[in-house]
């Protein structure tokens, strides 16, 4: 049953993931090579699925299933991270997928405050060497 479950998982992933992002070659024996300096543009070009090279336009989720998945812990699968980006939180900040700063989720000012007080105390109270001035390198 169990095999089952992530057979039907991995089919479903595979089948909705972005049809624009896809290996034009078998790229799997070759997913060693997606770093390497030499071969990089080749790669890139050809086997860009299995190096992770695709550019997405915009971040979601290419599965109907992902808010599941996310809820089982299922986004270690490579194949639900590429199905499920937006719900795996894969997503960059240039998406706007964040909830928007508010007054509540701002940190007191007064606690910096006290922070930075207490790193200026230990930078005045330090003994530096007679050659080292505040942000100056030793000179020998």
């Amino acid at each position: 049953m169990l095999v089952a479950m992530v057979l039907v998982i991995v089919l479903q992933c595979i089948s909705a993931q972005n049809p624009e992002c896809r290996d034009r070659i078998p790229c799997t024996f070759m997913k060693h090579q997606c770093q390497n300096q030499f071969l990089q543009s080749t790669m890139r070009r050809m086997c860009q699925q299995t190096c992770g090279f695709c550019q997405e336009t915009e971040c979601k989720d290419y599965n109907t299933n992902c808010d599941l998945y996310q809820r089982n812990n299922m986004c270690m699968s490579d194949f639900i991270r590429n199905s499920c980006k937006k719900s795996c939180g894969l997503c960059r900040d240039n998406d706007h997928t964040k909830p928007p700063v508010t007054e509540e989720s701002i940190t007191d000012i007064t606690d910096a405050t006290e922070e930075n007080a207490v790193t200026d105390w230990s930078l005045e109270n330090t003994d530096l060497p007679d050659n080292v001035t505040d942000g100056d390198e030793v000179d020998e």
